[in-house]
Parts: structure tokens; sequence; C-alpha cells
């Protein structure tokens, strides 16, 4: 895939608008299900043919989009800004690590096999992403810390989709514990580890 402005533009955006969305859960507990369902999709996306087409066009990152101008044009969100350049420095790391690499992509084919039976947004599919974070991505430092609510409770804005709520509820569990056995109801840690 060529490397264009445009391109970079386009993977800023989606970087921004993945960024807000887990500030939102740990904050708010709520998430956009449009811009949730988004990030999700981009997820599965290993050979798309523009950046745009791995979010399913430009219009599915209108968030990203608008976070990025205003980031741009009158920076002061300087806690996004953090989150994201921790982000880009682990994608830096991540990059040079071609075992680690290869662990992902035959993660995400094995995800994308199993669609079949559960769809994208649902928690069994969540946890497979939740537990390839943890065998790969979680192990590079730095480790981001992201602030929220002690006692935040999770929904889904726009949807009531039961499914995607409880999921992210127990994909910010998997990322603090190793083995939970339930999935909990609210986040009760101050910060949650990405």
């Amino acid at each position: 895939m060529p490397k264009t402005d445009q391109d970079r533009v386009v993977a800023l955006a989606g970087v921004m608008q993945a960024t807000d969305l887990v500030r939102s859960i740990a904050r708010r507990g709520q998430i956009q299900a449009d811009d949730f369902e988004t990030c999700m999709a981009s997820l599965i996306q290993i050979d798309a043919p523009s950046s745009v087409d791995i979010y399913g066009g430009i219009n599915r990152l209108l968030t990203g989009l608008r976070l990025l101008e205003q980031q741009l044009h009158n920076p002061q969100d300087m806690e996004l800004t953090r989150y994201v350049v921790t982000l880009l420095r682990l994608e830096y790391k991540l990059s040079r690590r071609e075992e680690m690499l290869d662990t992902l992509s035959a993660g995400i084919k094995d995800i994308i096999q199993n669609l079949a039976h559960f769809p994208l947004t649902h928690s069994n599919t969540i946890a497979r992403f939740a537990d390839l974070y943890l065998q790969t991505i979680s192990t590079l430092s730095p480790r981001i810390m992201v602030s929220g609510e002690r006692r935040s409770w999770l929904t889904v804005a726009t949807k009531s989709d039961f499914s995607a709520s409880s999921s992210l509820k127990w994909v910010i569990s998997r990322s603090r514990h190793t083995r939970p056995t339930v999935c909990p109801s609210a986040i009760t840690d101050e910060a949650v580890a990405m």
C-alpha cells in the first residue's frame, strides 16, 4: 500500500478515534457504537487496497478526523496527544519485531476464520483479540495507563448492543488480570492498562 500524506492522515485519524474510544470507556463507560464497529473492523483488514478501505470509507473516521483537526489547529487535549504519541512509539517497536508481527498475523487470520460463528463485536471474538493482545503487544513497553473513573459502567451509545458492551468490559478486565473467570460489570481500577 502506498504511503502518501492522505494515507498518513487517515491512519492518524484511525489512531485518534481508537484512542478516544478507550478513553471514553475509562472516563464515562460509554462508546459510540459506529466508531467501535469501525475500529474493530479495521483490525481484520490485513490486505486492504488503501488506507481508507481499512476503515470502510472516510465517512467512518469522522470522529478521528475531527479530533485530529482540533489537535492540529488548537491543541488543548494533551492527554489524548500523549496517548497517541505513546501508541506510535509502540507501533515503531512492534514494526521491528518480525516474530511478534507473525504471531499477530496468524492470530488475526484465525479470528477471521471464526467470524462465521461469532460476529466481530461478539464477546468471544473480542476475547480472542484480548488474548492476542496479551500474548504480543502487551509485552512491549512503555505500557499506557489510561486515566478513568473508579466505577465506570460500560454502555454502547446509540445501539443497545449488550454483547459489545459486556465484551468490552471483559477485554478491560483481561488487560488488568491474567485469567478472570467472569466478565466484571464495572471498571474498578482508577487506571486501565491498555
